[in-house]
């Protein structure tokens, strides 16, 4: 499923350099966010099953509503553009519905009550939901002032969170919070 690079992406110098680098920061943030089940429905390889040990009856109940909250902002990014097919005019504003969707989203699940047994993952599990946001806010700020440096740094911050974020939602049994971490594999890089 990995589509070769094109060289358009590779060949490009100066301003035009510049605007491919910052699609491609919108491109790795939508990415992210697809990682963290934000965007997208397909299964992330890993069977779709909590690979925890988290059991208890409430724990179910919370992934459940957790499950149901994700998939309503899943539904939601799939109506933004496909990054693949964002105009340079258009960047800005797909950011900051990404970054809405996501608030929202981190915002719901930190309403829900906390098993007891496993409050303490939970809440580890809803601070890298935090760090992912302000990391794509910082983001965003660096690429409203064209800080390309920055914009880099923070889009691989979003991936670690990521990452982060999926693996803690597989563990809580949260599914769908973690799927679709194959969008990734048809973006351009930065600098490649």
């Amino acid at each position: 499923m990995n589509e070769p690079k094109r060289s358009f992406w590779s060949g490009l110098s100066g301003a035009l350099a510049g605007v491919t680098a910052l699609l491609t920061a919108v491109g790795a943030l939508i990415a992210v966010l697809v990682q963290v089940g934000v965007i997208g429905g397909g299964d992330d390889g890993n069977g779709g099953g909590s690979s925890g040990t988290t059991t208890s009856a409430a724990m179910v109940d919370w992934a459940g509503e957790a499950n149901e909250i994700c998939d309503r902002a899943n539904e939601l990014f799939d109506e933004l553009p496909d990054a693949e097919r964002v105009q340079p005019s258009e960047v800005l504003g797909v950011l900051k519905q990404s970054l809405s969707i996501n608030r929202q989203m981190v915002r719901e699940l930190t309403k829900l009550p906390k098993p007891e047994a496993e409050r303490e993952q939970v809440t580890a599990f809803l601070r890298v939901g935090a760090r992912l946001n302000e990391s794509a806010e910082e983001m965003i700020a660096a690429f409203m002032v064209l800080n390309l440096e920055a914009v880099q740094q923070r889009q691989s911050e979003l991936s670690t969170f990521g990452s982060q974020f999926d693996a803690a939602a597989v563990d809580l049994g949260a599914s769908t919070c973690a799927e679709g971490a194959s969008f990734e594999a048809g973006l351009p890089t930065v600098g490649g």
